[in-house]
């Protein structure tokens, strides 16, 4: 457990901005088609079409629990643990062999013992940001620090992001009852022959399906300039999970009224020993994940864009693993509720969650909502020197690459 948490830790906190440092031109181009017809090429959008193509691969590889619940079963739990240590090899191996055709960003120093330098200065000046810039301090205290005004401002965003990001603590806790409590509900119900543990992967399955939908509301918004901003679609995801909540809230009621053993399912004398289940279908569930994808993939996606469009350069990978540092406060979070993850007290806490995300969701939408007013403008901001720092990683025979595509 230990390897596989420094693992994912590692991975999700750089593989996200070396996603995004793949696309080079991130400054509005304009192109002409070959029918003749003029485009202007938006560096926010294709970003967020090419984490939307990230996320909506990803629910494709995990369409594979389907097959390693199925591994286990009828076989053991070796097959399984193989499948995934083949599929990882593999993707090591396609990782190197593509190595000459990526984009590698040079390291540019660590910045994060400076920042940590800007906080002190502004805790010393009442958590004013602008009073540390190297302009402020010299006219007012005729000191010279070791940081420019530009550091400040953009230290400024990635704070801003990391508070947005940090606000998806009741969001992992939802999004992370898919793996434990939602398993232990459909085990109460009729399984039909199925594990209760596959029923999670209707989640990849509604992900792969959805996503295509979901990239084509973006373009059909964007081509009629309504505009849907990071932050609203942070609040949709929002509201999205807490309606699956007070779905599941729902489906743990039906549960709760079924025979043979009401509110102790599998528990009472006429389940004979745990073998009959509450009278209750399983593939009633099935619709919470669904409607958990669509939070999901406006919820998880947009987080990550949000980071890295927001971060410094030097600190892309700081910021992202703040995603991760949120999701650990979740699943901690969730650990300490687990008491109450039993029956029947489960029913209230499906509630409960469902209650505080949709409040969560409100109040995040009154707090946040400004962002998305100055979003293009802050975007145009961290687009200043960016041209400059990913030419001097960019290898020539991604070079090559490049200028072909561009023709």
């Amino acid at each position: 457990m230990v390897f596989i948490g420094l693992g994912a830790g590692c991975v999700r906190a750089t593989y996200f901005p070396f996603i995004g440092d793949q696309y080079v031109q991130k400054k509005p181009q304009l192109l002409r088609r070959k029918n003749g017809e003029y485009v202007v090429v938006d560096g926010t959008r294709t970003l967020q079409l090419l984490y939307n193509l990230y996320y909506w691969f990803t629910n494709i590889a995990a369409l594979s629990t389907i097959v390693t619940t199925f591994l286990e079963k009828e076989i053991d739990f070796w097959a399984a643990y193989a499948l995934c240590t083949a599929c990882l090899c593999i993707s090591i191996i396609v990782l190197v062999l593509c190595a000459g055709q990526l984009v590698k960003v040079e390291p540019q120093g660590d910045n994060l013992p400076r920042a940590v330098q800007v906080a002190l200065c502004a805790m010393r000046s009442g958590w004013k940001l602008d009073s540390t810039k190297q302009s402020y301090q010299l006219s007012h205290f005729n000191m010279t620090v070791p940081w420019s005004d530009s550091f400040v401002d953009e230290l400024k965003r990635g704070l801003m992001a990391c508070r947005v990001i940090l606000s998806y603590l009741i969001f992992y806790l939802c999004i992370n009852q898919m793996f434990n409590n939602l398993v232990s509900q459909a085990g109460q119900m009729d399984l039909q022959g199925v594990p209760n543990d596959m029923i999670q992967a209707f989640s990849g399955v509604a992900c792969v399906l959805i996503g295509p939908l979901i990239q084509y509301l973006y373009n059909f918004l964007a081509s009629r300039k309504i505009p849907f901003g990071p932050i609203a679609r942070i609040t949709v995801a929002f509201f999205f999970c807490g309606g699956a909540m007070a779905y599941a809230t729902g489906v743990q009621k039906l549960i709760y009224s079924a025979r043979p053993c009401y509110d102790q399912p599998r528990a009472c004398p006429a389940s004979e020993n745990d073998k009959i289940p509450n009278n209750v279908n399983v593939w009633v569930q099935v619709p919470v994940y669904f409607v958990l994808a669509v939070g999901e993939i406006f919820g998880f996606v947009t987080a990550s864009e949000y980071a890295y469009s927001k971060a410094p350069q030097s600190m892309k990978t700081v910021v992202q693993a703040f995603i991760q540092l949120t999701a650990c406060a979740g699943s901690a979070l969730g650990m300490a509720l687990s008491p109450v993850a039993k029956d029947p007290e489960v029913l209230v806490l499906y509630a409960c969650l469902a209650g505080v995300m949709v409040l969560s969701a409100a109040l995040f939408y009154w707090r946040f909502s400004k962002y998305d007013r100055i979003d293009e403008k802050m975007n145009q901001m961290n687009l200043e020197g960016v041209d400059e720092t990913a030419s001097r990683g960019v290898h020539e025979a991604h070079g090559a690459n490049r200028r072909s595509l561009e023709q």
